[in-house]
């Protein structure tokens, strides 16, 4: 669970984000094998993507969130929007 503050720019019916955010609880505060933490522990995250809008309220999405050092996952998305 987080809050995450993003820009978003149209150009026609793709939309292009990116976003900071922060973990309210971050699954990432964890020991691995080597003693060190996952992500150092970091309850900040960056989001960049890309949307294309099928509808007005209708969009499908890629994404990629990092923890300051490299992409950790992709995110794809399907999306209905409330307005």
């Amino acid at each position: 669970a987080g809050i995450l503050s993003k820009y978003e720019k149209k150009f026609g019916q793709i939309g292009v984000f990116f976003g900071l955010g922060v973990y309210l609880h971050s699954p990432f505060k964890k020991f691995i094998p080597d003693w060190t933490f996952v992500n150092n522990g970091s309850f900040f995250y960056n989001r960049i993507g890309i949307k294309y809008y099928v509808l007005k309220n209708i969009f499908t999405q890629i994404s990629a969130r990092s923890h300051m050092q490299g992409a950790d996952n992709p995110e794809f998305g399907l999306v209905y929007q409330f307005k």
